[in-house]
């Protein structure tokens, strides 16, 4: 790489740059020399850089009269005058080797000097003295695993630039000296150069100084025993000045130029996210004024990349966890005021992989008193959870004494009121309101729900840093150009709650406010008319009456009124599973041409059809993380010089019982029992209470410490067993194998001691001796797993769902979701046969690509199929999208009858049992359709207070279908709990206020009550939306699990 190019005032940028830096390359041969010298005067040791004269003798540089220096920075030895000379002892040198230099330094940022080219000087090569502090850089080895075959690359060099441009003629940065570039330097498009000789770096080399012996100080035990045992004062400076050679022989340096948007100019780009329980799935597309041919049109879109910050070598551009944890971000030592502008990444937490690792690396440090809470399992869980928290968060450091911090020294934190809403937002409703302001957050005691916000805005973030990184640039056109964000599509559960529906996007754009509040008017890659797809404002309106809206393509066509209908669809996950799979068989099986083919062909005459044509009737399951989602929609097309694709959404169902679940099950049903097993082995007595004990639900007995570990337990031990399980199964389905402890781990953390030593002191106390998990086996059998978790868990609701598809006539059934590669899914669709076996396709087996073609964004060389069906959510949403703004030639979706059809399923609303999976009795039921006059719901019910009462919905009318949680009945206030405990049981009526609003109930009754302290009414009960019945929260928050205390 000889050149790169920056976008001016693009926020941190970084340049990956791998290196051969290993025994073989010449790099860790290079040999550094340099002498000590004293001034007893000033009380300081300079670094003298010697040369060495032809007759072998050794003189400053600083010696030498200015003659002797050519242009090209070489000596003229027949220019120096030797009056000037004053010789060096050779046994007074230092020899620093580059491996010496490269062991030291690695995994550290490191100051780093691009100053800016003097082209009005007569010397070419002559640099400025500056900008000094806007360029650093890490250098990283990449591991053996993660070597491309063939490759010879043993590092990767990050270099990361703060392109902010300060204000020459109002300088907020540049006061008295060159820090970063001015707004002269992005208006001439400036080269910046990495100054790596001595003769330019000097006096950056002085004003790094404190930064670079602090590394040593911190890296003391890898500097080698022969530097080591001598005292060296300025060997940090030595070792520094041996890198920075080093790399520069090895080409780690290009030429950096600034782009500037002078003409006002940028790319418009979408950014399409499936943000899930479990995982999140992103893909960025570049908008074009051009439409692309449709076999084209993805092959140009890019997966988002997530990079790691602590570790900025790493960098994921597949599906990424959701669990997040509040993170600092430091890119090396504070170096004073310009430290509050520069090098800040404003996020609050990580994401992805990141927050995974830190989260264990650093748990060992994390106070186990319940001071902070540092992580959370997924936002996505707990969109509904809008109450302030009971304590603080926290956050993790590379630095062991923050560890004890609030959150709210974090960058962005004062954007934000104490329990999470965007501060600017929540004044202005304040104000409407007439409420006072509210003041600057002073205790982060953030609700669950506004971790969505944070979460998003660490996922911008990251969006706006790759889609102007010189990476994302320098494949495509107009590199030079900036890109800024102009659409957002976020995709959600088929039947999730309409008021998580408008959560999660409400979230986004709390996001994107922050982030333009935070950077202020000049940031210019948010576009000012950026839209959030589906809009949350369009959502929250009242649902349309089905009998004016079309059924069907020929109502579309004979009684179309555009005010009937919304603007987009809600981009519902199983729907954009259908799309990929349409998408693929018409534009690169058939043809976009022959689209009529695959009708006819596959298809079959349906009552009602547009013109007589056969239609497709496709069903499509998508089992994910948190969610299990069933979509059937009837597709009519219309023949043309473009064929039009009406998909009509007919039934659709989802249930809050998927992946998590099984995990939990397997959990419960095939680690923990083999772990009592192995104690009982060992002599213990009672473990199956102890296995309670460790394990089981909160007890009031319970201190913070154990509840921590517990959460620990869960997250690093339980559920890695776990997957570890699920992947043995899948890859040996008909093998029963033993797996140690160790393999499990192999690409994951290793758990802390501190959550080992937990499981091993409950179990060695009750008689277990010697034991140790980490020295457990764990019997794999796909029959028992089959049947005692994944079975156990969905099998029932399969079967249900496999019924409503077979009554409909389907064409074809899709399973999508990670869940669905594990083999017994498909032995179950095969068990219930809902359409012909050969009509039954994984998305997992669907070939995308051939030896010269690959049109799937998430596809690999060599991979001809989906690897992972979690991407198929945001590569059918992006084929939507793309179709939408007009983008895609000779594939077209009209989406309208999505958009207009699409309601809740909330058609029955009551009590909800205890157990699992919940469900409404036909006698609890509180809200009945109209057109339903067999069933007499309740009038009113009776409020007890001995238990938490959940109110849920179901769509259909028997009661043994799944229901989903909702609302919770809460007291409004302490002061009304206080006031109506005594008056308990309490005659309670519950009304749907609106047909068209299914979801939104409100009480008939003891809205408020009389306080005879003030004489006033207050609040006494409220319905609180919350999807999640266990009060504590998800298993992977709480390490709880359902176990007996009495086997043993």
């Amino acid at each position: 790489m000889n050149t790169a190019s920056l976008i001016a005032n693009s926020g941190i940028q970084f340049i990956d740059i791998p290196l051969n830096l290993g025994d073989s390359s010449p790099a860790p041969r290079l040999r550094f020399e340099y002498v000590e010298q004293d001034d007893p005067e000033a009380d300081r040791v300079y670094l003298v850089i010697p040369h060495q004269l032809e007759n072998g003798r050794y003189v400053s540089r600083l010696d030498l009269n200015v003659e002797a220096f050519m242009t090209d920075g070489t000596i003229d030895e027949s220019k120096i005058l030797p009056e000037t000379l004053q010789y060096l002892r050779e046994d007074h040198l230092i020899t620093i080797q580059g491996r010496d230099a490269l062991n030291v330094l690695e995994g550290v940022w490191l100051p780093l000097p691009y100053f800016r080219t003097d082209h009005y000087h007569a010397n070419p090569r002559k640099l400025l003295p500056g900008p000094q502090s806007w360029a650093r850089m890490y250098l990283g080895k990449i591991p053996t695993t993660e070597r491309t075959e063939n490759s010879n690359y043993t590092h990767k060099l990050v270099l990361a630039f703060d392109t902010r441009c300060d204000d020459e003629d109002n300088p907020q940065i540049n006061h008295t000296n060159y820090l970063i570039p001015d707004s002269r330097d992005q208006q001439s498009g400036e080269r910046f150069v990495c100054a790596t000789h001595e003769d330019a770096n000097g006096y950056f080399l002085s004003q790094k100084r404190e930064w670079l012996e602090e590394v040593l100080v911190k890296n003391q035990k890898r500097v080698p025993r022969q530097l080591a045992n001598e005292q060296h004062y300025l060997l940090h400076m030595g070792l520094y000045m041996t890198l920075l050679k080093l790399l520069g022989q090895a080409g780690g340096f290009p030429v950096i130029t600034m782009q500037d948007n002078a003409l006002g100019r940028s790319l418009d780009i979408n950014l399409v996210l499936d943000v899930g329980n479990s995982r999140t799935c992103g893909l960025v597309l570049e908008n074009t004024a051009r439409e692309r041919p449709a076999e084209l049109a993805l092959t140009d879109a890019r997966r988002l990349k997530i990079r790691e910050l602590w570790n900025p070598t790493q960098s994921n551009s597949q599906p990424f966890d959701m669990k997040l944890a509040f993170m600092e971000t430091s890119f090396g030592k504070a170096e004073g005021l310009s430290d509050e502008y520069l090098f800040r990444w404003p996020s609050l937490v990580r994401v992805g992989p990141e927050a995974t690792r830190y989260g264990i690396i650093f748990g060992d440090n994390q106070p186990l008193n319940g001071v902070f809470e540092m992580t959370s399992s997924s936002p996505k869980r707990y969109l509904w959870d809008t109450h302030r928290r009971s304590k603080p968060w926290g956050y993790f450091s590379e630095n062991a004494e923050l560890l004890q911090r609030s959150a709210a020294s974090l960058p962005l934190a004062h954007r934000f009121t104490t329990d999470g809403r965007l501060l600017t937002k929540a004044n202005q409703q304040a104000l409407a309101e007439g409420k006072p302001p509210y003041a600057t957050m002073q205790e982060p005691l953030f609700s669950r729900s506004s971790l969505m916000t944070l979460a998003l805005t660490e996922i911008l973030l990251q969006t706006l840093c790759y889609i102007n990184s010189y990476e994302f640039r320098q494949e495509r056109a107009e590199e030079g150009v900036p890109r800024r964000l102009r659409r957002i599509v976020l995709t959600c559960p088929t039947a999730m709650p309409k008021t998580e529906r408008i959560k999660l996007r409400e979230c986004a754009a709390d996001a994107l406010q922050a982030l333009r509040e935070y950077y202020g008017e000049n940031y210019k890659l948010i576009a000012p008319e950026l839209e959030i797809i589906p809009d949350y404002e369009q959502l929250a309106e009242q649902d349309k009456d089905q009998e004016q809206v079309p059924q069907n393509l020929r109502e579309l066509r004979e009684n179309y009124n555009p005010q009937r209908l919304k603007t987009h669809w809600s981009y519902d996950e199983a729907t954009c599973s259908q799309l990929v799979f349409l998408y693929n068989e018409i534009v690169h099986r058939f043809g976009s041409e022959n689209a009529p083919l695959l009708f006819e062909t596959m298809g079959r005459h349906r009552a009602g059809n547009a013109d007589g044509r056969k239609s497709l009737m496709v069903a499509s399951v998508d089992i994910g993380g948190g969610t299990t989602d069933l979509m059937i929609g009837h597709y009519e097309y219309e023949p043309g010089a473009v064929t039009s694709l009406f998909p009509n959404p007919i039934f659709w169902e989802g249930f809050n019982l998927a992946g998590d679940q099984i995990l939990k099950k397997l959990i419960e049903e095939c680690v923990l029992p083999q772990i009592a097993q192995e104690a009982r082995r060992l002599g213990a007595q009672r473990s199956g209470s102890v296995l309670y004990s460790l394990f089981g639900p909160y007890q009031h007995s319970d201190s913070e410490a154990k509840r921590t570990r517990k959460k620990l337990f869960a997250a690093q031990i339980a559920t890695v067993i776990a997957q570890g399980m699920l992947n043995q199964i899948t890859t040996y389905p008909d093998q029963v194998r033993q797996v140690a402890f160790d393999e499990f781990f192999e690409e994951h953390e290793a758990p802390i001691p501190a959550v080992i030593d937990y499981i091993n002191e409950g179990f060695r106390q009750v008689g277990a001796v010697g034991f140790d998990i980490r020295l457990m086996s764990w019997e794999v059998s796909p029959t028992e797993i089959n049947y005692k978790a994944i079975r156990n868990v969905i099998g029932t609701m399969l079967r249900d769902l496999c019924g409503i598809i077979s009554q409909y006539g389907c064409d074809y059934v899709l399973l999508s979701g990670r869940p669905s590669t594990l083999p017994v899914i498909l032995d179950m669709f095969l068990e219930n046969l809902p359409v012909p076996p050969d009509r039954i396709v994984p998305m997992n087996r669907i070939r995308v690509a051939t030896a010269t073609h690959f049109w799937y964004p998430f596809s690999d060389l060599h991979e001809f199929t989906i690897k992972d069906p979690k991407t198929c959510v945001s590569v059918g949403a992006a084929i939507a999208l793309l179709s939408e703004i007009g983008h895609l030639s000779g594939f077209r979706l009209d989406t309208r009858l999505l958009s207009a059809r699409m309601t809740s399923t909330a058609d029955y609303i009551g009590l909800l049992t205890d157990g699992q999976p919940p469900r409404v009795k036909k006698d609890h039921l509180l809200v009945i359709p109209d057109t339903d006059t067999s069933t007499e719901p309740l009038h009113e019910f009776d409020l007890t207070g001995v238990a938490d009462t959940f109110i849920g919905m179901r769509q259909m009318a028997t009661e043994r279908w799944i229901a989903t949680p909702l609302y919770k009945i809460e007291f409004a206030s302490d002061r009304a709990k206080a006031l109506l405990m005594p008056k308990l049981p309490l005659k309670l009526r519950v009304r749907r206020a609106n047909a068209r609003e299914k979801e939104k109930l409100t009480l008939a009754n003891l809205q408020t009550i009389p306080d005879p302290k003030t004489g006033k009414d207050i609040p006494a009960l409220q319905l609180s939306l919350c999807t999640l019945i266990d009060p504590h929260g998800h298993w992977l928050d709480t390490g709880n699990f359902h176990l007996d205390p009495y086997i043993n």
